[in-house]
Order: C-alpha cells, then structure tokens, then sequence
C-alpha cells in the first residue's frame, strides 16, 4: 500500500513541476557551480580558503541568485598557514625582545601582529 501512495505522489509531484514551468517560463532556472581542474589550478587544492567560497556566494548572488545550497562541511576552523607564520613571528619578536631589552622599538609590531591574528 504505501508503495502505491509513493508512486501517486510522485506522478502528482511531476504534472504540478511540468504545469509551473509552463506558467512560469525561465524563472526556473537552475545552475549548479562545480570545481573542475580549471577551478583547482587557479585556487589551489581543496578545501579553498573560506574568504573564496564567499566571493563565489557573492559573484552567485550579484548575478540574480534566489537560492544558494552548499553541499560543503566545515567542521573545523581553517586552517591557513599564514597564521602560523605570523603566530611564530609574533613569539620570535617576543623571545629576541627578552634577549635584548629593547621593548618599545618593536611595541607596536607585537600590538598589530596581536590584532592580525585575532582577525
């Protein structure tokens, strides 16, 4: 019985779908965004910096985007290596001050390092 219920629905589901389109004509339009080699020569290999998958939200969103599905796990932070060598200029700074007493010379480079990688 529900075997019969589902292939209704289905046929239901597909006449409302064929009858909207042709009330509707090209508000229907779907586009699917994919990495392709092209993409991961020009970014890099995945997973892309997130500052990217925004741009690409914004580019989709400009050009008259309704709705935006992402099929996209971000479980951890990213990770971006740049903030590792800022993290290790920062303590480098750190341990050459203690070494030389010459704190206020480089005070700020520390104070903006510091606000760098909170960002």
């Amino acid at each position: 019985m529900p075997a019969l219920f589902e292939s209704l629905e289905k046929a239901i589901y597909e006449n409302e779908m064929r009858l909207d389109t042709l009330r509707n004509p090209g508000e229907s339009k779907v586009a699917i965004v994919n990495t392709d080699n092209k993409s991961i020569d020009k970014f890099g290999k995945w997973p892309w910096p997130r500052h990217i998958i925004a741009a690409m939200i914004e580019i989709l969103k400009d050009n008259g985007a309704k709705l935006i599905g992402l099929d996209i796990v971000f479980e951890e932070r990213e990770k971006n290596p740049g903030i590792q060598e800022i993290k290790g200029l920062y303590h480098e700074i750190l341990k050459r001050e203690k070494d030389q007493d010459s704190g206020q010379r480089v005070k700020w480079i520390l104070a903006k390092l510091k606000e760098i990688e909170k960002t």
